[in-house]
């Protein structure tokens, strides 16, 4: 039902042009997404499960752009564990259900590899192959 309800509401008011009220809500869903994707491990195949709906069945494919955008630019301390796995399998699940989301943002996406951190690596490595 909140999936429901998220979609209609990004979408409705994409169409409906009010940039403002879809660009507050998008921040805001944004910085929320990133950080339980950072905070909690278990919501990570979740929230590409939710993104995946929302670009699919409601036409909003942006916030999915712009968290993976965040999320390549995202430094993670080495002593932290569950960021970078959590943030590995996101990517991971949501190359499976959405690939050509993840394959459009594979250019930010390259960046994981720089990273100290082994599980972002190797979801970056799995993705392209």
């Amino acid at each position: 039902m909140g999936t429901h309800l998220v979609g209609i509401m990004s979408s409705e008011w994409g169409r409906w042009s009010l940039k403002m009220a879809s660009n507050f809500w998008a921040i805001g869903a944004q910085t929320s997404i990133v950080q339980n994707l950072t905070y909690f491990e278990h919501l990570s195949e979740p929230m590409a499960e939710f993104l995946q709906i929302l670009s699919e069945q409601y036409d909003y494919p942006q916030l999915v752009d712009e968290i993976l955008r965040e999320l390549s630019n995202k430094e993670f301390n080495s002593n932290d564990t569950r960021g970078p796995k959590s943030v590995s399998g996101f990517i991971s699940k949501l190359s499976e259900l959405a690939p050509r989301l993840v394959i459009k943002q594979m250019t930010l996406l390259i960046k994981l590899l720089d990273s100290e951190v082994i599980d972002s690596f190797s979801t970056a490595i799995g993705i392209v192959y």
